[in-house]
This record gives C-alpha cells, structure tokens and sequence, in this order.
C-alpha cells in the first residue's frame, strides 16, 4: 500500500499561503500594468490618428495657398506685360503738349452747329 505524502509542517504551510498571497498581489499589479500600457497605447493611437488628419488639412491648406500665389503670380505678370504696353511719362508730357494746343474744349459739338445752322437760316430767312 501507498502511504500518503507526509503532511507539511505548519511553517511550510504558512510560507506556501505567503507565496500564494505575493504571486497574487504581483499577478494584480502586472494586470494594472497591462491595462495603463493598453490605455496608453490607444491614446498614443488617437493621438496619431488626429495628428494625421491635422496633417493632412495642413497639406490641403498649403497647397490651396500654392495656387494662390501662382494665380498672384500670373496676375502680377500680366498687369506687368500691360504695363509695358502703356505711354511712358515722356509719350504723356508731348501728348499734353499737343492737347494744350488744339484746345479740344473749345470744338463745337455736331448739335451746337446744328443750332446754329438753324439759327443763321432763321435770321437769314427774316432778312429777306
């Protein structure tokens, strides 16, 4: 026959109860760790996640603005290209040279010769 096994001393068992009671205590706070480290690494993920979108509203805006200033650019480019085609100061200073000697304020306006057409056969025509 088999003899049971010899039953621990009260000493022994105590320590076997501490033992138990420590891995516990550190299977629980290894279980917290784990948890902090899986929390953090879904806010770490979020994070990124705006981060990324942010990024990419970024890219979006400076890219719009790139074209901005390209149409800027081209606009900028064309009044020059106007510009060029326009009198020069000196072109200005002989054309109002001329003007001041013509004295274009002084013509007389297709309706003003027609009254006065008319005026001079009136008087024309009375004389007679």
């Amino acid at each position: 026959m088999t003899t049971p096994p010899p039953e621990p001393a009260p000493a022994e068992h105590v320590t076997d109860l501490d033992a138990v009671r420590r891995l516990r205590v550190l299977e629980e706070r290894f279980m917290n760790l784990r948890r902090k480290a899986q929390l953090s690494d879904e806010k770490l993920l979020a994070a990124e996640q705006k981060l990324a979108t942010e990024l990419k509203a970024l890219t979006q805006e400076f890219t719009d603005l790139h074209h901005v200033v390209i149409d800027l650019q081209e606009s900028i480019n064309t009044v020059k290209a106007e510009m060029g085609h326009a009198a020069s100061q000196y072109d200005l200073k002989a054309l109002e040279k001329y003007v001041g000697y013509w004295e274009p304020m002084q013509f007389v306006t297709k309706d003003e010769l027609l009254r006065k057409e008319n005026l001079l056969k009136e008087r024309t025509g009375k004389e007679k």
